[in-house]
């Protein structure tokens, strides 16, 4: 029985033609996996394994580019069909994929900013992940980027504003609660003064607001 190569089935073929990753060669053939031999479906796997981390691999290099300003209308948003450019979807599909070998990149980028869209109610657009997209992809990937998130938080000053994007981004990923505790526990293992502040100044974004006192209005 003849092999074929398969692609990596992500839903997503006009993406990857907009990304100038090229077309998805073949769906995945699940009958056609199921009747071949023993060797036959290993060859696939693999071919499978090695389609992903070439895939990975064009994604992360366009996570890393520089994105180009878009041109903005009369009324200061960005042209219909720009919104979400190579660098941005190229960050999204990441994390999609779950791509561990991307965590370098995500945190290199978290504090790039996508332009905001006309489609997006402020409030969402703020406080949803969708403004930050290496901030939502770090969020799906998990476990394997709370440890650079407590490091980048371990050097980041209350005043600077990337660090509620890495509070945020780690309160998704183990929720409010563990997220607290692991903060607490950053504090008690770091020696350097700065970095303990630094991680008590995320801790503290964690809080919840004080509640008012006293009788609530009718």
């Amino acid at each position: 029985m003849q092999l074929f190569r398969p692609a990596v089935t992500i839903g997503l073929g006009a993406s990857l033609l907009l990304l100038g990753l090229g077309p998805v060669e073949k769906s995945f053939d699940a009958k056609g996996f199921r009747e071949q031999s023993l060797e036959e479906r290993e060859a696939v796997a693999q071919a499978i394994r090695q389609e992903r981390a070439n895939l990975v691999n064009d994604l992360i290099q366009l996570a890393a580019t520089k994105s180009e300003a878009p041109t903005l209308d009369k009324d200061g948003f960005p042209q219909e069909g720009v919104w979400h450019d190579a660098k941005h979807l190229a960050i999204l599909l990441l994390g999609d994929l779950r791509a561990l070998e991307a965590v370098p990149v995500l945190m290199e980028n978290i504090w790039y900013k996508n332009v905001e869209s006309r489609e997006l109610p402020s409030m969402i657009y703020r406080y949803g992940g969708e403004a930050y997209p290496a901030a939502k992809s770090l969020s799906k990937i998990g476990m394997p980027a709370v440890q650079p998130l407590l490091a980048r938080l371990s050097v980041l000053r209350e005043t600077e504003p990337e660090r509620r994007i890495c509070t945020w981004t780690l309160k998704e990923i183990l929720g409010e609660r563990l997220a607290k505790v692991r903060l607490e526990m950053a504090v008690e293992e770091v020696k350097d003064d700065a970095a303990r502040a630094n991680l008590k100044a995320a801790l503290e974004q964690l809080e919840p607001e004080p509640q008012p006192v006293g009788p609530t209005a009718p």
